[in-house]
């Protein structure tokens, strides 16, 4: 007899399910290629940036895989964060409220923009 002929079916069933997980996760990680088509990607963020801008804003090409894998970093990042978190309290499921937790203390890491410089001229002296 086999080494898992106790097994139900149902289990067996369960076992092969998450060893092909865990396959399909390991082959990621060994895997250098990016995750999110780059067409896609291209399209996101010329989207995003013709919202936030009036101009014509041409992003060079090294640049626009310069961003792409960042992102991918950051989501990686993200995600493995709320992993942590999950196995922390006992789960093997990230859920959204783990990445709703991760996400605000990473926005916190990131240094805020500086502000604009006072005018160097006195308060009451006002410009022409």
């Amino acid at each position: 007899m086999g080494r898992h002929s106790s097994m139900s079916t149902a289990a067996k069933r369960r076992r092969r399910h998450r060893l092909h997980t865990m396959r399909a996760i390991v082959k990621q990680q060994k895997s250098t290629k990016l995750i999110i088509p780059h067409v896609s990607f291209v399209r996101i963020v010329r989207e995003t940036v013709a919202d936030m801008h009036t101009d014509v804003v041409n992003i060079r090409g090294d640049a626009m895989t310069a961003l792409q894998i960042s992102a991918e970093d950051r989501l990686t990042e993200m995600f493995s964060d709320s992993a942590r978190l999950a196995n922390y309290v006992k789960r093997e499921t990230v859920v959204s409220s783990d990445l709703r937790f991760v996400v605000p203390a990473a926005e916190r890491m990131v240094p805020a923009a500086p502000e604009a410089p006072e005018s160097p001229l006195p308060a009451l002296v006002q410009p022409v």
